[in-house]
């Protein structure tokens, strides 16, 4: 498959946590991940919708603990992070 094992491995759970959250997939425009050969992932999720307030963040932090992956959101003016916004790649040169 493509992309790196730790995004396959996330590929599947991710959307069917999304899926299955009213609040996580109203509106629901994008959906990016970023991994890293060292197993740390970055998911980050755009509306088409405001996203501030309780119940999203709660959604998010709920999806980002049962996956192990930082999230991010973001609509119109509004970002809001659950975790991490980075990643940290790591070279051996």
């Amino acid at each position: 498959p493509m992309g790196s094992p730790r995004l396959s491995e996330l590929m599947g759970p991710l959307i069917e946590g999304l899926a299955a959250s009213e609040e996580l997939r109203d509106k629901l425009n994008d959906v990016r991940l970023l991994t890293t050969s060292t197993g740390d992932a970055l998911v980050t999720v755009t509306y088409n919708r405001p996203i501030g307030g309780g119940a999203w963040e709660a959604a998010a932090r709920e999806l980002a603990e049962a996956l192990g992956v930082c999230v991010v959101g973001r609509s119109r003016k509004v970002k809001v992070v659950i975790g991490c916004e980075t990643v940290e790649e790591r070279l051996s040169v």
